[in-house]
């Protein structure tokens, strides 16, 4: 599922599908747009942070530092933020066939977590 989801991301959005795999997702830091965008230009940059989102979500935990920085930016994304979605969306391409695996003595254990989504609110009482 992961591999044919990740496929289908990276075809729907054009992405340069090489075998060379970026150090991480995500490198330097994202700037505030000053500019308004057009509205089509920040739907396609939500779609594709949906996406990386989504991808989190089935098995790829590690790209959720830069998700999470993208998502900052749904509202107002510069050109930038949009090659970075790409660079993401890349790694996550040619990086398919990874996932979080937990084992111990060749036993597979069931993995739970759990968020809790009120706990920035925790902190404010």
């Amino acid at each position: 599922m992961q591999e044919t989801y990740i496929d289908k991301l990276a075809n729907q959005f054009t992405i340069e599908t090489t075998n060379k795999l970026p150090e991480t997702p995500m490198t330097g830091e994202l700037l505030l747009n000053e500019e308004k965008v057009t509205k089509v230009f920040m739907h396609i940059y939500q779609k594709k942070t949906d996406s990386i989102l989504f991808a989190i979500i089935i098995t790829r935990l590690d790209v959720t530092f830069a998700a999470s920085r993208l998502a900052r930016f749904n509202q107002n994304p510069r050109d930038s933020h949009h090659k970075v979605t790409d660079q993401v969306i890349q790694y996550l391409y040619i990086s398919k066939s990874r996932a979080l695996r937990y084992e111990d003595n060749f036993r597979a254990h069931l993995f739970i977590y759990a968020s809790d989504a009120l706990f920035a609110n925790n902190m404010l009482d």
